[in-house]
């Protein structure tokens, strides 16, 4: 990860895909809600642009942490963890792997409490 720009034009870069400018490569983070609570009960940590070289063992390393997991690849946003479901959906890992796309295209969403 790397920090590119200086004040309100800096960017955090993976280096996992894309070409790390903007909107092409970065980490976004932002408030996020667990169902039934309000905005800021959870984040989420958005990577975009990551290459299938990295898919899915990004997503297979950061599910252990967080609570829902979303992989868009190959036919648009998939959750493949979602412990906030009822029942818990636990990580699938097969799904996760069916999704990603070939080349710099999959973007993850890791939400965490």
């Amino acid at each position: 990860m790397t920090v590119r720009g200086e004040g309100s034009s800096a960017v955090v870069v993976h280096g996992l895909g894309g070409q790390g400018v903007r909107d092409n490569g970065e980490i976004y983070l932002s408030a996020a809600a667990i169902p039934g609570q309000s905005t800021g009960s959870a984040f989420s940590l958005t990577l975009d642009h990551v290459n299938h070289a990295a898919c899915p063992m990004l997503a297979s390393t950061l599910q252990r942490m967080a609570s829902q997991v979303t992989v868009e690849g190959r036919t648009g946003e998939v959750v493949v963890k979602d412990g906030f479901s009822s029942p818990p959906m636990d990580y699938q890992p097969v799904l996760a792997d069916a999704e990603c796309a070939r080349g710099d295209s999959n973007r993850f969403v890791f939400v965490f409490r």
